[in-house]
């Protein structure tokens, strides 16, 4: 009787424990009980420049948490409605009567929502797994701010935000409480007086500085800074730390100034900001060349004109510009792949005409003739960047702009009023007053641990590596296993078996790892053994051919790479032994840093190779350091190299080493003529745009480098065309991309091609989707499909082939990052919203592909962004050719035909579906019709449909989750070098692929099988073991 007494006692203390604790943290969640907080970091614990703000209010303050219900949001933003809740009722605690705050759910109320949008408070979506599937869900969280008459807002809050909402929430009541006029920090000559005035009448009040002179006032609320000359290491951290208050900073540099020196030359005078390395390590740079156009404005070419269809306005509150003249402009590049590393995203403002073109010049003070001014350059086929803006990921960090002219706001280039009206639609934008703050409380830091010498770091390392598992080990034997009571009981024979056994095993598997050349492959797919092709390709070799692996010391390679080289050099080998002694390889380690090395070794430098910037650990921090990574291949006195081997492509390795041998046996390499045209606008928005009294065309940028980059690196030469030219193309294939405008003379050209037994890889769609909000719908997310008027139709039709013009929608979705398009009548603004899984984002999974393709027979995951499906014309398809879909959809797909408007959820959510697969590529081959007066085919040609030209743009190439790249160069070297090749290029192996979609009723039968089954099974165990 004790015993249970005892028993239910500790059950109901325990009971009591746990609803104390669920009550205690409901109170908290609710703002109804000050949190405990032990790191003095919790979002509770103000700052006492807080508290003295809060302490002296003279006036109520009245704040407003516009919020989605915690039943409704996703589970990463939960928490958030407590945490705000916390932290204004412990800021309303030490206010007193003069802090009020509610909060309100805008979905329970359409009016109050739409009656926020004047405060730039909307709806917007955050990832949410919803039916045990990613999904995305429309949420809000912003909170407007009252005091003395006064609103301000803060647009969203996300769990990210959270550690700053003290600070913008004092800030504002600070701008408001001491009528604070902000003041911007300038550093220039004296030939912008233009830039300080308006500033001043704009803006606030001007500080000027000099790097030389004291340095950056770091209390300044934006900076700008034109033409900055060797900037300090002291400089640069300013600029950091400045950054990283929030603020941001506006930079206009020109690496060069031209001046005619009256003989027939240029004097060029090179400039050097300071910044390089710190722009370097962020991914962009300011280009060793100058900008130049045949228009020669008062005969100076390096003076260009920018008109208003070359600035980008989206977002801005001035949809107008007029044509700016800016002088000495160097050109922006950015590393896209770098840039979204290190957490960063570029937007291009403002980009050169396709007059124009970059001359490049020497990083030195040299005179160059005038006549290097007007030879227009053969290589002109992009726009040039001149002005870009870089965005943190980090939502407290401010924006770097980036401006290619140092001179472009000064008093002589603001001359004509352009220059001017753009610098006021900047400050108009972007630094209006109540954009700016004057105080910036924090949080108490918490201290960090110090810096530690490199023989403290060897100890802590042995004690935690080494010594703690021992001594874990040792407990574990000792103590808890028991082993000398284990080897009491045991036989002598049996067990000196045993582990002799396993000593013999472990003697043979370090004894074969040492033997060269020796290897077992126990992959399913087979990756480690040479594929038979590339056998058969190597024992045919008839001369020598020297093969150098050049690469730094495995020491100051980073971790990833370390394996990669010693698996690169394993399986060169391998190719060796299957050359029948064709074949030398040599291994080579440079260091960048061993200058005696790097000028004894001028291989590399004839080749190409040049060292490149990885991240590395160093004494337990990551730092930027330069390694090698190449191939030189080299027979009868010519070469061919691979200057960068990584990660992306050391993964197909025998294809890149097999082509390069195929280069040099053929004496020639691979080319590829490249079409493509880049988005327009549509009627729309030219009608829109008039209403306005604007012609500005949509952001224009070299979507297709990455496509460049990666074929060039491959070994292929590409040649770019534009698709109105009359042309003639010499080329081994055709890759055209979107084609907008088709003239005869391509439809002539594209046929006559086929008929000559040329392939072809044609790609297109008839759609992209924007996301908007408006007022009148109460900011709710709503789909437009953009339409992109391609005549696509008129170059298929006569083949008897449609890329069907309809909304194509698939159940097998993935998510991507997107932008929206936020409308108050006829200002808009695109902002970043939250990774969107829609069912007209199709993720095609390996079920659905050709297993018998080289293209896709060994492809994992591809994602196909506003794609369309192709269809053959029964009547007018050729019978001479075949038609074969390499990758499809799955069966739960359909489709709708719009006619205009926005998309519902009803149409989203489900249709009518097909019920069998469609083709998203599909394949044409045979001979073609001749057409347009061509000569008759000859022999049998290809023709390559792929329904998404979106597949082929930097953001979709450099996707790591999807094997788009992947597919585009099995794509092309089926196209160009044949099957045998491309099943070298496809033989690595493919990358971990998703599920395909399981419809609800089979999600719910597989929960309730996993939820259920194991309990059932102890239960029924326990019911028949008691009846026992």
């Amino acid at each position: 009787m004790k015993k249970a007494s005892s028993t239910i006692l500790i059950a109901v203390l325990a009971a009591a424990c746990v609803f104390s604790g669920v009550a205690l943290n409901a109170l908290m969640r609710r703002g109804e009980l000050a949190r405990l907080d032990l790191s003095k970091g919790a979002i509770t614990t103000l700052d006492t420049k807080t508290i003295e703000t809060l302490s002296g209010l003279a006036s109520p303050v009245k704040i407003t948490y516009y919020t989605t219900e915690r039943k409704r949001m996703p589970t990463a933003m939960r928490t958030v409605e407590s945490d705000a809740r916390a932290l204004l009722g412990e800021m309303a605690r030490r206010a007193g009567k003069n802090f009020t705050f509610e909060v309100m759910y805008p979905e329970d109320n359409p009016q109050v929502s739409r009656s926020l949008g004047r405060f730039g408070i909307t709806s917007f979506q955050f990832k949410s797994i919803l039916k045990d599937e990613y999904s995305v869900a429309t949420i809000w969280s912003g909170i407007l701010i009252e005091y003395k008459g006064k609103p301000r807002s803060i647009t969203y809050i996300t769990r990210g935000h959270l550690r700053h909402l003290e600070d913008r929430i004092i800030t504002y009541i600070h701008q408001i409480d001491t009528g604070y006029r902000p003041f911007a920090a300038v550093h220039a000559s004296a030939d912008y007086t233009g830039l300080r005035s308006m500033i001043n009448s704009m803006v606030g009040d001007v500080k000027d500085f000099g790097f030389k002179d004291g340095g950056m006032p770091l209390e300044a609320d934006v900076c700008f800074i034109m033409q900055p000359e060797e900037m300090r290491g002291r400089d640069v951290n300013d600029i950091k730390t400045f950054l990283g208050d929030g603020k941001d900073v506006f930079l206009c540099f020109s690496n060069y100034m031209l001046n005619d020196d009256g003989g027939g030359n240029v004097r060029v005078r090179a400039h050097r900001s300071g910044l390089e390395e710190f722009l370097s390590d962020i991914g962009v740079r300011f280009e060793k060349s100058v900008v130049v156009e045949n228009k020669q404005y008062k005969n100076r070419p390096w003076l260009i004109d920018v008109q208003g269809t070359q600035v980008v306005l989206d977002g801005f509150k001035l949809l107008r510009c007029g044509t700016m003249s800016l002088p000495f402009v160097s050109p922006i590049s950015a590393d896209i792949p770098k840039l979204k590393k290190n957490g960063y995203s570029a937007d291009t403002l403002i980009f050169s005409s396709k007059d124009s073109w970059p001359l490049a010049i020497a990083d030195k003070e040299t005179l160059i003739p005038a006549a290097e001014f007007s030879r227009a350059s053969s290589h002109n086929t992009k726009p040039e960047a001149i002005a870009v803006v870089l965005t943190s990921d980090k939502p407290w960090e401010g924006r770097l702009f980036l401006f290619g002219s140092g001179y472009m706001f000064s008093d002589q280039a603001s001359a004509r009023g352009a220059s001017q009206l753009y610098l006021k639609n900047i400050l108009m934008t972007f630094v209006s007053p109540d954009k700016l703050g004057s105080i910036h409380a924090s949080q108490e830091k918490i201290p960090l641990i110090g810096e530690q010498s490199a023989a403290a770091r060897l100890f802590w390392r042995f004690t935690v590596i080494f010594l703690l598992p021992l001594a874990g080990i040792v407990v574990l034997v000792f103590r808890v296993i028991r082993v000398r009571n284990m080897l009491a009981g045991l036989d002598a024979r049996p067990a000196a078996l045993l582990f002799g056994g396993f000593a013999v095993i472990i003697l043979f598997l370090v004894t074969i790892k040492a033997v060269p050349g020796f290897y077992i492959d126990v992959t399913r797919e087979k990756v480690n053994t040479l594929n038979p092709v590339t056998v058969r390709w190597l024992q045919q070799l008839r001369e020598d051919v020297t093969i150098t692996y050049v690469s730094s010391p495995a020491q100051d390679m980073p971790v990833r790479y370390k394996s990669m080289v010693n698996e690169v050099v394993q399986k060169l080998r391998r190719m060796a032994a299957a050359g029948n002694g064709k074949i030398k390889l040599f291994v080579q380690t440079v260091s960048p840093d061993d200058t005696g090395a790097q000028t004894a070794n001028k291989k590399c430098v004839e080749n190409g190779i040049e060292p490149f910037k990885m991240r590395v650990i160093e004494n337990d921090r990551y730092a930027e350091k330069m390694v090698y990574s190449g191939l030189i291949f080299e027979t009868r006195g010519n070469s061919e190299s691979v200057r960068r081997l990584t990660l992306q492509n050391a993964g197909r390795l025998e294809f890149v080493a097999v082509s390069a041998l195929e280069r040099l046996a053929g004496g020639r390499r691979p080319s590829v003529a490249m079409v493509a045209d880049l988005p327009h606008l549509t009627a729309g928005e030219f009608w829109e745009l008039q209403q306005l009294e604007v012609q500005v065309m949509p952001r224009s940028e070299d979507v297709y480098s990455r496509l460049l980059a990666i074929l060039r690196n491959e070994g292929y030469r590409v040649n770019i065309y534009d698709s109105k030219a009359d042309v003639s193309f010499k080329e081994d294939m055709l890759l055209y991309i979107q084609p907008w405008v088709v003239s005869d003379s391509m439809k002539k050209e594209f046929n006559r091609l086929l008929c000559a037994g040329r392939p072809v890889l044609l790609a297109g769609q008839h759609y992209k989707m924007q996301a908007r909000k408006y007022s009148g719908r109460a900011y709710e997310i709503s789909y437009w499909p953009q339409p992109q008027f391609s005549r696509i139709g008129e170059l298929l039709s006569p083949y008897g082939i449609e890329l069907v013009n309809e909304i194509f929608f698939d159940q097998s979705k993935a998510p991507i990052d997107t932008s929206e398009q936020i409308r108050w009548g006829a200002y808009k603004k695109m902002e970043k919203r939250a990774p969107d899984a829609q069912p007209f984002i199709i993720r095609a999974i390996p079920s659905n592909f050709d297993k018998s393709s080289p293209i896709t027979s060994r492809l994992s995951d591809v994602l196909f962004i506003w794609g369309n499906r192709w269809k053959t014309l029964k009547d007018k398809f050729p019978g001479e050719l075949s038609w074969r879909p390499l990758i499809s959809s799955t069966e739960d797909c359909w489709a709708f035909n719009w006619q205009g408007g926005f998309l519902t959820d009803e149409i989203l959510q489900k249709g009518d579906y097909f019920d069998v697969n469609q083709p998203l590529v599909a394949m044409a081959e045979g001979k073609f019709p001749a057409l347009y007066g061509n000569a008759p085919a000859a022999v049998s040609s290809r023709l390559l449909l792929v329904g998404s030209s979106k597949l082929f743009e930097n953001e979709q190439i450099d996707t790591t989750q999807y094997e788009n790249e992947k597919f585009i160069l099995n794509a092309v070297a089926d196209l160009c070098y044949g099957s045998a090749l491309a099943r070298i290029q496809s033989g690595s192996a493919p990358a971990p692929g998703g599920f395909p979609y399981v419809p609800p009723s089979q999600k719910l039968m597989w929960r309730l099988m996993i939820l259920a089954l194991s309990p059932a099974i102890f239960i029924i165990y326990a019911c028949i073991s008691a009846r026992r």
